[in-house]
């Protein structure tokens, strides 16, 4: 079948071809249309990739806790469970004047909140880790 074909192919072994629905689906990639010309809700390259940084960096302090604690130099920790991607809230929000509390989910936000204020990553992370 196409889905054990799919699942035992190795990368150019030939065993998936043009004509099988999986590879069909997978092969064309439609980039996304522009947004309207008005619409002002859009996340920019830039906006994205300090969404990111702040994401992975949420998600390294979270596993960097969860050693510690293993190893009897931390507390409890709740462990990384997809709050890292709630970073981007933070371009929504005023990092100056915006309150935020998101009850355990606020990391990856409150680090990229110190990201657009012009804050270093490194000092970020390192002021969470002390």
């Amino acid at each position: 079948s196409n889905l054990s074909n799919f699942l035992g192919a190795k990368a150019g072994d030939g065993r998936m071809t043009s004509d099988d629905s999986l590879s069909s689906h997978h092969s064309i990639i439609i980039p996304p249309s522009d947004p309207y010309p008005d619409y002002k809700h859009v996340i920019t390259s830039s906006q994205m990739l300090t969404s990111l940084d702040a994401a992975m960096a949420a998600f390294h302090l979270h596993v960097e806790s969860r050693i510690a604690s293993l190893c009897g130099q931390g507390f409890y920790t709740i462990g990384p469970c997809g709050e890292e991607m709630l970073a981007s809230i933070g371009h929504a929000l005023d990092p100056d004047v915006d309150a935020m509390a998101l009850h355990y989910r606020h990391l990856s936000v409150s680090i990229l909140r110190q990201l657009r204020l012009g804050r270093n990553l490194e000092d970020v992370v390192l002021d969470r880790a002390r």
